[in-house]
């Protein structure tokens, strides 16, 4: 009994360690995690929060459940054949007969096809197809926020980098006329005003770095919320300007107009909604 003990021990500790193994495999370092990031070209970058956001993945799963419900629909309209068939050794016991034990085999082919139902399977055809734009739409509407908001804090990374990189030149140019004017000050050849006012304007250049680092801090913390990664200050500098779309812009107010009433998802998502609730008043 005690050996069997023993074995059984032996057997728990070898799944134990072997789990242990598999769940630490799982876990990534840091530095694998960091490797994982595209380059960090604005495209690389928009690719890979569309690819791999949850909100996206889900709408997307969405869209999925709404084309197999459309093709389920269609299938309103196809005809079925059902098959049912049933055998076996079948004995009955007769009181005024004799008993009887015999093989008996059954089977029933049923072919049916919808002719008409008075709109009802059409309707509710069309009713799955605008519930399949419908959830189209609403992943495009997700996927160009998403785009926008990566966009933004692209942008702003860049902006408050160059910001803080201003601010810093200032400050030293700054501080280097601080130090002459205080220089001649010494030598009796400057004032005591102008040490003065070097001082001021460098208490001004600095609080303008500082404002500027906080700046950058909530541009780097709005790109993590955005792409799920924290930039380091050497990714930072790799950032470039994004060149204005000029030619993809409309040329004109009324075009503006246009293509928004075309191509607007929030537009079309509330015009989606209107046409589902006229297909459910004309299927009841």
């Amino acid at each position: 009994m005690s050996r069997f003990y023993f074995k059984s021990i032996l057997i728990f500790v070898f799944i134990l360690s072997l789990s242990i193994n598999v769940f630490c495999a799982d876990i990534k370092p840091i530095s694998t995690i960091s490797a994982e990031l595209p380059t960090l070209d604005i495209h690389s970058l928009m690719q890979q929060v569309l690819n791999n956001h949850g909100e996206i993945k889900s709408l997307q799963s969405k869209v999925d459940e709404a084309q197999a419900e459309y093709l389920k629909r269609k299938g309103l309209w196809y005809p079925t054949l059902d098959l049912t068939a049933d055998g076996g050794r079948e004995k009955i016991d007769k009181e005024y007969a004799a008993d009887t034990n015999e093989t008996r085999y059954n089977a029933t082919l049923r072919a049916e096809h919808l002719l008409t139902d008075f709109g009802k399977a059409s309707n509710t055809i069309e009713r799955a197809a605008i519930s399949l734009e419908l959830a189209e739409m609403r992943l495009e509407s997700s996927r160009q926020s998403m785009m926008l908001e990566g966009i933004k804090a692209y942008i702003n990374i860049v902006r408050a980098r160059d910001r803080l990189k201003f601010a810093r030149q200032s400050e030293a140019r700054i501080k280097e006329l601080t130090g002459m004017e205080e220089t001649l000050v010494e030598k009796g050849a400057g004032l005591t005003s102008d040490v003065l006012q070097a001082k001021s304007q460098l208490a001004g250049a600095m609080a303008l770095r500082v404002e500027t680092q906080g700046e950058l801090s909530l541009a780097r913390n709005r790109f993590q919320a955005v792409f799920s990664y924290l930039l380091n200050d050497d990714q930072i500098a790799q950032f470039k300007n994004i060149e204005f779309p000029n030619k993809n812009l409309p040329l004109s107010l009324e075009d503006a107009i246009v293509t928004a009433e075309k191509q607007n998802p929030e537009l079309l998502i509330t015009q989606y909604d209107t046409k589902l609730s006229s297909k459910d008043i004309d299927i009841a």
